[in-house]
């Protein structure tokens, strides 16, 4: 017997001004209006993580060194003395000329260290209690070799700041952070390192940036780690305070370069812009992140879902509805065009197109634009998240990724002013849980798959939105029925998991179709009737797992009677106040399912395994008693549903012999005596 108690507390729900731009976009492409501050890549949609080189290489973990055959600078405030070979210093610069391992410490006023090997060189350099400052370049600048390590010596703490202006020659043009490297460079070692970079960013490599160890404060005007064709990170504490990105990555000629990669670490990040922000693939094995950028999602600019039946119940100069009268009233369905629009005839259902399979989805490049962004975890190409802790306070969204998205395991927060997780491509959580609890949308996709995992949403507008962005009537989302293409890819499906929305527009928003194999989804819908709790332009089809969805009855849709296990959609003649516990009865009165909401609502869609048809329920919510026969696969008294259910105004959809008005002796609605 399947039965589930359910109880959910509310947060005050936001509300959201609409800055989205009407998009153009099919199932292979993607293309935005771009703005002065913005900008267009193309993002390909066939990204793999075995693309990415994602290997540590032996001298990458080597923090040994041998002392003795070292050569040894010592810093003394305004110079610095060198016994051994390899380096050299005028005035306050201190240049390392050849491979070898040089050991550094003391401080160093207003000066530099250099590297100017040959190409093939690599040079081991160990912070052992080092202090370097330079008023007008980098403290540390690598001009050429072909790797450098720089060590941090156990149990030392090392410092590295520059002054707010650089003078640079022409052949330091390029030179733009406190540690800035024109070579591949790796930090390790158990020590620490402060980086004050107050003209730029805080440690920048040209090439590949490597950590495997080490704890590291960095205060930047800019980026705080940057590795332009690579960042990998092993392992490390990590306090970086931005003006730009913390941890960024941005090679743009090659799909192979370009990636963040992390296996572990410890990570608190205040950023002006975006946490983790990579070019192509952003991939996290493990770890722990405290992410807030724009100062968190309390800085948000404010969005109004436009659509009808919003909590606004005006925009765009549209004569709106009446909203619902929380005393019982139903209000009337919203006029989108000065007028009553006519319901849609069921009879004729919408051709939405073939549904791909999930690997033909997204297959090829598409254009994106973006503005300045403040999100927490952003990739370009590829994001997968096998696990970790994250807690994410964002003003943009809190996972991003322009191509496909997977999360495989973790546990993740997030409170955002935006959507809580957006992908251009496929979303697919597998496995974690995934807690969001603010947003504007809680995941969007053009697919967003569910196949296991903990998922709980709370969104201002649409809990789960599947969508390729076409608009109509600059309203996002609102689709045009004749075109059938750009819904033959979406959809939504769920094979299992757990995932419980709470949302102020359309809990589930499939723009294609919404495919439930098993999981356990429960939906508290919107306070309106302007948005339902299930929302789908192509099919709706159920073969196992449970659904409860609840909302108000003028946008109820229900399955598709081309489902295979039993549902029901059932509109209630009066409103189930918030608190108020509900039950599911079957014909012997045990109860098969129960709840308590914190929103009002009076439909109610409902499936598991345990509905048998012909069987007789009874609903009990509150002071409601209603009783319904299960007369086909599929049986409503009302709703929007495709493709079967009885649809307002009397209409039924083709097939569908829901219960009738007339002799409801078993499919009725009472009330209970006080």
């Amino acid at each position: 017997m399947f039965k589930r108690k359910i109880a959910l507390s509310l947060g005050a729900a936001l509300l959201f001004i609409s800055a989205v731009g009407c998009q153009m976009k099919s199932n292979n492409t993607t293309q935005t209006e771009s703005s002065d501050n913005s900008s267009t890549t193309t993002v390909n949609m066939n990204q793999q993580e075995s693309d990415f080189d994602l290997q540590f290489t032996g001298n990458d973990l080597d923090i040994g060194y041998d002392k003795e055959n070292s050569t040894i600078i010592t810093l003394n405030g305004t110079s610095a003395q060198i016994d051994g070979n390899g380096a050299t210093v005028e005035d306050n610069k201190i240049t390392i000329t050849s491979a070898g391992t040089y050991i550094v410490s003391g401080s160093l006023d207003n000066g530099q260290l250099i590297v100017n090997a040959g190409e093939l060189d690599k040079i081991k350099i160990v912070l052992e209690g080092a202090n370097i400052h330079c008023d007008n370049n980098a403290p540390i600048s690598i001009k050429q070799a072909d790797k450098v390590f720089i060590t941090l010596a156990e149990g030392t703490q090392n410092t590295v700041s520059d002054g707010s202006s650089y003078e640079l020659s022409e052949d330091e043009s390029t030179v733009d952070a406190a540690i800035f490297s024109k070579a591949d460079v790796t930090f390790n070692g158990s020590g620490s390192l402060a980086v004050n970079a107050n003209y730029g960013h805080g440690i920048v490599s040209k090439d590949d940036l490597v950590i495997t160890g080490g704890t590291y404060n960095i205060t930047s005007n800019g980026q705080g780690l940057t590795g332009k064709d690579r960042v990998k990170i092993k392992d490390g504490t990590f306090v970086l305070n931005t003006k730009e990105d913390a941890v960024k990555s941005n090679q743009t000629d090659d799909t192979t370069k370009g990636y963040i990669y992390v296996e572990n670490g410890t990570f608190t990040i205040n950023s002006s812009e975006d946490g983790f922000d990579a070019e192509t693939g952003l991939i996290i094995v493990n770890g722990t992140y405290e992410i807030t950028t724009g100062g968190g999602s309390e800085n948000a600019e404010v969005k109004v879902d436009t659509q009808m039946g919003g909590e606004h119940f005006q925009g765009k100069g549209e004569e709106m509805g009446t909203p619902p009268d929380m005393n019982g009233e139903m209000g009337t369905p919203p006029d989108v065009n000065g007028e009553m629009e006519t319901p849609p005839d069921m009879n004729e259902p919408m051709s939405m197109g073939e549904q791909s399979n999930e690997s033909e989805s997204v297959s090829e490049d598409i254009s994106v634009t973006e503005t300045t962004s403040q999100k927490g975890l952003k990739a370009g190409t590829l994001q997968i998240i096998k696990g970790g802790t994250f807690k994410l306070d964002t003003v943009d969204d809190g996972v991003h990724c322009n191509g496909n998205l997977t999360i495989e395991g973790g546990d993740i927060s997030i409170a955002t002013g935006d959507d809580g997780i957006h992908a251009e491509g496929n979303v697919i959580i597998n496995d974690g849980t995934v807690d969001i609890s603010k947003s504007y949308e809680g995941v969007e996709g053009y697919t967003i798959v569910v196949n296991g995992g903990t998922v709980n949403v709370v969104a201002s507008d649409d809990g789960f939105n599947a969508t390729d962005g076409t608009s109509t009537d600059g309203i996002r989302g609102m689709q045009d029925p004749n075109n059938e293409e750009s819904n033959s890819n979406l959809y939504i499906k769920v094979t299992g998991g757990t995932i419980t929305i709470t949302a102020s527009g359309d809990g589930i928003d499939s723009n294609g179709d919404f495919i439930v194999e098993g999981g356990d989804i429960v939906i508290y819908g919107p306070e309106n009737g302007g948005n339902g709790a299930i929302d789908y332009a192509g099919s709706g089809t159920i073969s196992g797992g449970s659904v409860l969805a609840i909302g108000y009855s003028q946008m109820a849709q229900g399955f598709s009677d081309s489902s295979t296990q039993y549902s029901f959609l059932w509109n209630l003649d009066s409103i189930v106040n918030s608190g108020q516990e509900a039950t599911i009865k079957n014909s012997s009165g045990d109860i098969i399912y129960s709840w308590t909401s914190e929103k009002s609502y009076n439909s109610i869609v409902f499936s598991c395994s345990d509905l048998v048809g012909g069987e007789v329920y009874t609903i009990e919510a509150g002071d409601i008693i209603s009783n319904l026969t299960l007369e086909s696969v599929v049986t409503s008294n009302g709703g929007m549903g495709m493709q079967g259910g009885k649809q307002p105004g009397g209409m039924r959809g083709e097939g569908q012999e829901g219960p009738s008005k007339e002799g409801q002796q078993e499919s009725s609605e009472q009330t209970k005596d006080n």
